[in-house]
């Protein structure tokens, strides 16, 4: 039997999942290491705190899954653009072309709706006030335009779940 030619290419599914294992197994080791080498050494400023040895590590891990993400939306957004211009508007009765502009508009408008709404009230931190207003919004921004997106993922979920449900209801 002749294997295809799919086979001797990696497909999306195999790269995504690829990817998706290199990144939990690389933050599963980083946070692991920022836990049991040198949590509990003592701040220089202030011994009531600490100062974890390995914190530069985990914010360059976290800055760097995060130019990461922002390059694939980039690609995603380009591919998308790419593609809708020469697929079909619908495939498989599932309208591509505007559930990928939705999808891509509920985010946009997600973070800049929470970045305006968001709240800039000084916050104590470790015993500092924290008052650059900038950064407060941003920090707001990506706290409710995670859980927007959340919910809205959660949704999509239970609605495509309960779908056998209002087909067998609309026939009855």
């Amino acid at each position: 039997m002749a294997k295809s030619g799919v086979n001797k290419k990696w497909d999306a599914e195999r790269v995504s999942q690829s990817v998706l294992y290199v990144t939990i197994t690389s933050v599963v080791i980083v946070f692991v290491a920022f836990y049991l080498i040198g949590f509990n050494t003592p701040s220089i400023e202030d011994p009531a705190f600490n100062a974890p040895l390995l914190t530069d590590v985990l914010i360059y891990c976290g800055w760097l899954i995060f130019v990461f993400a922002v390059a694939t939306i980039a690609l995603s957004v380009v591919k998308t653009i790419k593609m809708t211009s020469k697929s079909e508007v619908v495939v498989n009765k599932i309208p591509t072309r505007k559930l990928s502009f939705s999808v891509f508009g509920l985010t946009i408008t997600s973070l800049i709706l929470s970045l305006l709404l968001g709240s800039s009230n000084d916050m104590l931190i470790n015993g500092i006030a924290f008052t650059d207003k900038l950064w407060l919004k941003v920090a707001d921004m990506f706290v409710y335009s995670s859980l927007v997106l959340l919910l809205a993922a959660i949704a999509s979920v239970v609605f495509g779940a309960t779908r056998y449900y209002r087909k067998k209801n609309k026939n009855t």
